[in-house]
């Protein structure tokens, strides 16, 4: 339950009174700042971060309060979760090495980084500590889940189709869509080539696509998974009108073993999450949301060379 933000107070946020320092979430937001900023190309262009998303706010605001926020309280929920279970001890090396950790990011950070944030050496390190204490809980928290994600389920496929676009309501255009269609799946099955007539009968913008369970319509998915390599099959009524689908890869073995993975990292991610958020039901979160409002994103063209999750990589590497 959030309630009112108490003034005076030099933290983002608390929960049930254990707060969140605010020089630790700015070097957090500078962070997923610079990692959405190259993500979509737009290094130090500050229009980018005016303009809107789909919902209505702008990227500066998602970021801000829909991700950083969101991704802050879940690690304050974990380490908090960790000293009430104490699945495990925080052991010497560990210690040391989140200590190491952010000494060395610290020392790498740029004058304007350090301003903006506000951020001493102990933060870092704090911050390094806070995030090896996180991943071990979601360890604890998701070590009885099977983890096992089926081939068949991450299987990702190529295919080439022709759309035949048809509203939804207009139910002469869909008949005339479902005509053209059957009359070329006839000349396919007669030999004609697919590519050939895709390129003059397809109203899609692209013809290839590769695609992964749940990324498509029911009906196109069941149609286009039941496919083997260079099958053709039926014509398939979509949202969109009617189309025609050729399967060119019925495994995509490199993009499918990388889905499995996301498969699986996206089902313990929202298992801890889950966790997280049975233990903040009888939980009070305040946020300040004023002095979040007002901290800013970092637009010096003066950055640290190693970025925080970089550094924390190379002192915890992934198991």
């Amino acid at each position: 339950m959030a309630v009112e933000w108490k003034p005076g107070r030099e933290a983002l946020f608390t929960v049930s009174g254990n707060e969140f320092p605010m020089p630790e979430a700015k070097i957090l937001l500078m962070e997923y700042q610079y990692g959405m900023e190259k993500e979509y190309s737009q290094s130090g262009a500050s229009e980018f971060w005016k303009q809107k998303t789909q919902s209505g706010e702008t990227f500066e605001e998602y970021l801000k309060n829909q991700y950083v926020l969101d991704e802050l309280i879940f690690l304050k929920t974990l380490n908090l979760l960790w000293e009430e279970k104490k699945p495990a001890e925080f052991s010497p090396e560990a210690e040391k090495a989140a200590a190491d950790a952010g000494k060395a990011y610290y020392l790498q950070m740029t004058g304007p980084e350090k301003e903006m944030s506000g951020a001493s050496e102990e933060d870092a390190v704090n911050l390094m500590r806070q995030y090896r204490k996180a991943e071990l809980m979601q360890e604890a928290l998701t070590a009885h889940m099977n983890q096992e994600v089926s081939q068949e389920e991450a299987r990702v496929i190529s295919i080439s189709h022709i759309l035949l676009r048809a509203d939804p309501g207009d139910q002469a255009g869909r008949e005339i869509a479902r005509g053209v269609a059957e009359r070329l799946l006839e000349q396919i099955r007669g030999g004609e080539d697919f590519d050939s007539l895709a390129a003059q009968y397809n109203q899609d913008s692209r013809t290839r696509y590769v695609i992964a369970r749940g990324e498509t319509e029911e009906a196109f998915e069941k149609m286009a998974f039941s496919l083997e390599s260079g099958e053709v099959g039926e014509a398939v009524e979509t949202e969109n009108g009617f189309e025609i689908i050729k399967v060119l890869n019925s495994y995509e073995e490199a993009l499918t073993a990388s889905n499995r993975e996301k498969i699986r990292e996206a089902r313990v991610r929202s298992a801890w999450q889950e966790e997280c958020r049975e233990y903040l039901k009888d939980k009070s979160v305040a946020v300040n949301t004023s002095s979040w409002e007002n901290a800013q994103l970092q637009e010096s063209q003066e950055r640290s060379e190693k970025r925080f999750f970089e550094v924390y990589r190379t002192y915890f590497p992934e198991s």
